[in-house]
């Protein structure tokens, strides 16, 4: 059996699907609409989200979206979709999700509690 993480917020969700022990499917799931954004290594997840959960200012810059000045946190080869970061506040981040032709297809914000639960449950997986 599949294992499951959902790392939910207000404005959408993220949900990990172990596929085997280090493989992980990704999905974007916004106004009831789950959307296959790839797979990628457990480690490398872990990794990636924690660097921007915890300590983004340390992540270069990767450009702006929306006006916000984001970071590359992943990228899914398989989808060629792209997972980008913005630091608004101390306690509020934006997720922005690129699809195969860098068109936004999703935006989840992160309140200070959902962003200290991510990690946790990111790094419980």
């Amino acid at each position: 059996m599949d294992k499951i993480v959902e790392l939910n917020t207000e404005t959408g969700s993220l949900i990990l699907e172990s596929e085997s022990k280090k493989w992980i499917r990704m999905f974007l799931i916004l106004s009831g609409d789950k959307i296959y954004i790839g797979a990628n290594d457990l480690d490398n997840i872990r990794k990636r989200f924690n660097l921007f959960l915890s300590n983004d200012d340390e992540m270069e810059e990767a450009g702006e979206l929306e006006g916000k000045n984001v970071v590359w946190i992943i990228s899914n080869s398989e989808t060629h979709h792209t997972i980008y970061g913005a630091k608004i506040s101390k306690d509020v981040k934006i997720i922005f999700i690129q699809d195969n032709e860098a068109k936004v297809i999703g935006k989840i914000n992160l309140k200070k509690d959902e962003i200290f639960e991510w990690s946790h449950l990111i790094n419980k997986f």
